[in-house]
């Protein structure tokens, strides 16, 4: 089984491919069940948390945006801000466990959270997307 570090790098791969605007290649990372639905939940959950923080005159440069693939790539983000957690106790991780963490937005975390789990199947593990929270 992979360790936090490796698994955090796979999620990290996925979410800079989403800001590349490739989620062909983002899919290659992560398991996601339906990328469209992923695309636009994410993307209604990112335009209501910039309702809260951004000027009527800003909203011109996102109107016609997906923000799914306007999220941050992890590397221009601190981590310890990213919040990245996970459910078992061990630097190994075990199957179904699970990992979350924030991702970012216009060189911010903002308080939409990813959640993932770890699956096993014949000796493989992947990683697939559970679902999006906001706090």
């Amino acid at each position: 089984m992979p360790d936090r570090d490796e698994v955090l790098e796979l999620i990290y791969a996925f979410i800079r491919a989403l800001h590349d605007k490739n989620p062909v290649q983002a899919e290659s990372f992560v398991m996601v069940n339906d990328m469209a639905f992923f695309e636009k939940v994410l993307d209604d959950s990112l335009r209501a948390y910039l309702n809260m923080v951004i000027e009527d005159q800003e909203w011109d440069d996102y109107l016609e945006k997906n923000l799914a693939f306007e999220v941050e790539d992890p590397s221009v983000l601190d981590e310890v801000l990213m919040q990245p957690e996970f459910s078992g106790k061990q630097f190994v991780l075990s199957p179904n466990e699970t990992i979350s963490l924030q991702i970012g937005m216009r060189e911010q975390v903002t308080p939409i959270r990813l959640h993932f789990i770890l699956l096993e199947a014949d000796e493989l593990y992947f990683i697939k997307i559970q679902r999006i929270t906001s706090k």
